[in-house]
Formats: C-alpha cells, sequence, structure tokens
C-alpha cells in the first residue's frame, strides 16, 4: 500500500478505502508466488519424512543487505541442509524475549516509533546470554522489523480508517512514505524498529550464532540466539511446536501460498459504501461547522 499511499495523498479527493482498494487490486494481479513462512517450519519438523531423509534440517532467515527495497524488504532465503538427522536427541530448549523486556532493560519508551542501534541490542542480548543455563539451548528475542514495520502498520490503519471513517489528512505523520528509504549502520530518521543486518552483523560471545527470521506477527522479526552444537540441529521446527508434523497434503501446500481470488473478493467495489466515504470526506474538507456536518448518509430508494 506504500506506493499506493503515496501517490493518494497527491489528491486531495483520495480516501483511505480507495487506496485500500487499489493496493488489493494490485495484489490481485501479481504473478510472483508467496509462501508463508510457516510451511518451512513444519517442513524443518517432519524433515525426515521430505526428500527420502536426505535433509538433515531446513534454514531459514531474512535477506541480507542494508538498502530497503522489493529484493529484500519482504523476502528470506531457504537453506535445505543435505545430511542424516539426528536422532534420540532431547528435545530443544528456548527462552523467550519480547520487545518490551529490551526496552525496559534499555530504559528507553517502547513504541512502533522507536529505533534501536546495533550497540544497543548487542548489550542486551549479551547481558540476556549470561542469565542462561546450561540447559538453555536458544533465546528467541521479538523485535519491530525496520524493513516491513511502517508499511504493515500502514495498512492496519488504511483498514481500520476505512471503516471509522477517517481521511488520509489524519494519517500519522510516521505512517506517510517517502520516495526513498536507506538503511545504514548510522541508521536513518526514517527508519523505526531494529535493522535486520545489523543483527547479522553482531558479534556474539564464543559458541553462539545468530538467526534473524519473520516472528508470527508480520512486522516483527525473531533473532534466534542458538549454541553452535543447536544449530546443527533442527532448530526452525522447535521455535513453532505444532501438534501436526507430517508432511503437507496438497491442499495444505496450496493454503500457504498467495491465492490471487482471495485479493480478487476484497478488492470488489461496494458502490453504495464508496460513494458513503466520499461524500463524508467531502463534508469534512468542506467550510461547514462541524456541527453541520452529516456523518451518515442513507440510500434512498429509486
Amino acid at each position: 500500500a506504500d506506493v499506493q499511499t503515496f501517490q493518494a495523498l497527491r489528491r486531495p479527493n483520495a480516501t483511505p478505502l480507495a487506496v485500500l482498494r487499489a493496493a488489493q487490486k494490485a495484489a490481485s494481479t501479481e504473478q510472483l508466488s508467496y509462501f508463508d513462512d510457516t510451511l518451512f517450519h513444519r517442513m524443518d519438523q517432519a524433515g525426515s519424512d521430505f526428500f527420502d531423509g536426505r535433509v538433515a534440517r531446513v534454514e531459514m532467515r531474512l535477506k541480507r543487505g542494508w538498502w530497503h527495497s522489493e529484493f529484500n524488504r519482504f523476502r528470506y532465503d531457504i537453506e535445505l541442509v543435505v545430511g542424516e538427522k539426528v536422532k534420540g536427541a532431547a528435545p530443544l530448549k528456548f527462552q523467550r524475549r519480547m520487545h518490551e523486556d529490551m526496552c525496559a532493560f534499555l530504559k528507553k519508551p517502547c513504541g512502533d516509533e522507536m529505533s534501536h542501534e546495533g550497540p544497543e541490542v548487542c548489550k542486551y542480548v549479551g547481558s540476556e546470554i549470561e542469565t542462561l543455563g546450561d540447559n538453555v539451548d536458544g533465546l528467541v528475542i521479538t523485535l519491530p522489523n525496520a524493513r516491513v514495520l511502517r508499511a504493515v502498520r500502514l495498512l492496519a490503519w488504511l483498514e481500520a480508517a476505512s471503516q471509522d471513517g477517517r481521511t488520509l489528512n489524519e494519517l500519522p505523520a510516521w505512517l506517510r512514505p517517502v520516495d526513498t528509504e536507506l538503511g545504514g549502520p548510522q541508521g536513518e530518521s526514517t527508519i523505526y524498529g531494529v535493522e535486520p543486518e545489523a543483527l547479522f552483523e553482531m558479534q556474539l560471545p564464543a559458541g553462539w550464532t545468530q538467526r534473524v527470521i519473520w516472528a508470527e506477527d508480520p512486522a516483527m522479526l525473531e533473532l534466534v540466539v542458538l549454541r553452535q552444537e543447536a544449530a546443527l540441529r533442527p532448530w526452525l521446527g522447535a521455535l513453532r511446536a505444532a501438534a501436526v508434523v507430517t508432511c503437507p497434503s496438497d491442499e495444505e501446500l496450496a493454503a500457504c501460498k498467495n491465492n490471487q481470488s482471495d485479493y480478487q473478493k476484497q478488492s470488489a467495489q461496494d458502490g453504495q459504501k464508496a460513494c458513503h466515504d466520499a461524500l463524508r470526506d467531502w463534508a469534512m474538507d468542506s467550510p461547514l461547522l462541524p456541527a453541520m456536518r452529516p456523518q451518515v448518509y442513507v440510500a434512498l430508494e429509486e
């Protein structure tokens, strides 16, 4: 929705609903295939049933790089590691931390509009590693993903605004798209959250390694800090304990992939609602006194 919003902000009569419809229409014509990352968590859990048992584990990581673009913003890499799966080992044990925990440690306010530099995150991670017992295999920290945080929150705002009758003039300043976004070690004023590449480059104590993957909330990421020996086991599947660990059926595989028809249904125009929203937006921008502005428009029978 970033592109549609950026274009709509230049049109005084644009509405959140119109922007949302345009984004859904664009998604309905998308020719690329997108796969939900949960598919690969499940594949890692049932790894012995895939590929005739030749795959030891599945590795996942967000795309590398500082620059924010279509090539790394929502993309991730999957690696199938060939080898024999470790059998008879005890289940991996993780401890979890949230963004709020790190903010409390750093004594900083916690919210979407906050940014965190690499050294701050490294300091927090180092202190938490020291608290882990020998029976803990890894630490999972959920953090706001600087690449996608604003885009995800923008879409949520548009959906709510289209229902509440708000106008694009009420769009929070931090959600307004810009022509170009830059990432980098020095940080930029338009970057909110934690830059994934800073986590990839973070130096950890000896015996530890890190992975950076998607969180269940699409606006967040998970920094997975693993002991070196745990990183050689199917750690990805252990993070999302599912009741079913068998190979996905064809129908289940289809559910993990984007379906154009889903967006086509959403982008279908509701003429009456669109007219209602347009009239309300016009009244909000008119010179009428607030008490004189209608809040509800009723369609009369022809």
